[in-house]
């Protein structure tokens, strides 16, 4: 706590340089956050206290960034959901980081962290992007004349993916029944279709708190084959590769 409230006394700047790489068999391109060093280690530290307090909260349908878990015990889930004969729902999040709303988590962070939660709101305002390569056109980062302004949780510091994964927790993914999910990547498996998946993931709630599906991907029931995590399952011929 006492490092926090110095580093807000003095407006601290935590740096994370922002770098570009091609995404694989497409034109776009992934933003890539990577903290200055004496940054990273202060983030850390805060990181560690807040998982201690908040990540015993996430349910246990998320296996992205949370302890002992991984792509693994998600694959394992899936397996097994397709071999009950669950129909599958397939979504991606927009943007996840970038949407997410800090301020919208305040009251929920309050009743965890107690007095802690404005200072790491506030450490969120303070850890800035800083540009290695010329500014790309992005969701998180507007360029203005007073400079870059960003929103929701810079791309590559710690704190980032924790508080992104207890806002889907806020919103009522944790109330979602079949969720299996690997950070922003998502599939909900239920007996019969429904209409109503939808209004279920993404309600007033995740709205409010900047979630939402992402119109550029594929979403919907899988008819076929649905790729997860690299692995591509064909619902057809019960195969995996």
């Amino acid at each position: 706590m006492k490092m926090i409230h110095t580093l807000r006394r003095l407006k601290v700047k935590l740096e994370v340089y922002r770098f570009y790489i091609p995404k694989r068999d497409s034109t776009k391109i992934r933003p890539i956050g990577s903290p200055r060093l004496w940054s990273k280690a202060m983030l850390r530290a805060i990181e560690l206290v807040c998982r201690e307090l908040l990540e015993k909260h996430i349910g246990e349908y998320q296996d992205g960034f949370v302890r002992n878990k991984g792509c693994a015990t998600t694959s394992m889930e899936v397996i097994k959901n397709l071999k009950d004969g669950n129909r599958v729902y397939q979504f991606d999040l927009d943007g996840f980081f970038n949407n997410v709303k800090p301020r919208g988590l305040t009251i929920f962070l309050r009743k965890r962290l107690k007095g802690m939660a404005d200072y790491i709101l506030s450490i969120t305002d303070l850890t800035i992007p800083k540009m290695k390569t010329e500014l790309q056109p992005e969701k998180e980062l507007i360029q203005t004349s007073e400079g870059i302004l960003k929103k929701g949780f810079t791309q590559g510091s710690p704190l980032s993916p924790l508080l992104s994964m207890y806002a889907l927790e806020m919103s009522g993914f944790n109330k979602i029944k079949g969720l299996v999910m690997f950070a922003d990547d998502g599939l909900v498996f239920r007996k019969k279709e429904t209409d109503k998946i939808r209004q279920e993931l993404f309600n007033i709630n995740a709205t409010t708190l900047g979630i939402k599906e992402a119109e550029d991907k594929i979403n919907g029931w899988v008819k076929d084959k649905f790729k997860f995590l690299g692995l591509t399952y064909d619902l057809m011929s019960d195969r995996l590769f």
